[in-house]
């Protein structure tokens, strides 16, 4: 009986191994946005952002995330600015880019690097209840020029269903601009314990 658990055991590694090394990294949120996982109701929630401004095209939450440089979250002016963003199941992430506004030309923004908020922390959850966020990043101080304009975190690999940015300080006014930001891993759903997924159900039901 022993041996053939460990048969088992040793196919299950050798057909799920090779799907491991040559699986894809992708743009997790900006995947599930263009794939309609991460419905339009869910990118324009209040839940998902601290505020947006509203003048002109709406700055949504989504437009941080939609794949498109030409467009951008914005907030209305307020002290603290955070945007979060649900992957709907448990998935692996590994890396974040965020793009900050000299990259877009949308509202005027190409080239005005003091738009660049200063500092933020990229924060992680697997249920996004307020008292779970766990920091990932912390960035203090970035300096408003474009060699800051694009910033790459590498994190160890981590389980998450929930991201968060959370920014402090928005630079040259108190309006955050995010043209895009990126949270590179695996798009496959990870099975999580009876516990994780009941606090997951949780979290449903108290943003909806």
């Amino acid at each position: 009986m022993r041996i053939i658990s460990t048969v088992v055991v040793l196919a299950v590694l050798v057909c799920f191994i090779p799907l491991l090394a040559f699986s894809e990294d992708v743009n997790v949120p900006s995947t599930l946005w263009a794939k309609g996982v991460i419905t339009q109701a869910l990118g324009e929630s209040k839940e998902m952002a601290s505020s947006w401004d509203e003048d002109g095209a709406p700055n949504f939450p989504y437009k941080a995330y939609d794949g498109d440089m030409e467009t951008k979250w914005c907030t209305q002016n307020e002290e603290i600015s955070w945007l979060k963003i649900d992957l709907v199941e448990l998935r692996t992430v590994k890396k974040f880019v965020v793009y900050m506004s000299g990259n877009t030309h949308h509202g005027g923004d190409f080239g005005n690097w003091g738009y660049n908020f200063k500092d933020f922390q990229i924060q992680s959850s697997v249920t996004g209840k307020d008292d779970s966020w766990m920091d990932e990043v912390v960035v203090e101080g970035n300096p408003p020029d474009k060699e800051h304009g694009i910033l790459t975190f590498e994190i160890t690999p981590k389980a998450t269903r929930w991201i968060r940015i959370y920014i402090t300080n928005q630079g040259q006014d108190k309006h955050a601009r995010l043209p895009e930001f990126q949270a590179w891993g695996s798009l496959a759903a990870l099975a999580v314990s009876p516990h994780d997924r009941l606090a997951t159900i949780w979290a449903d039901i108290k943003v909806r």
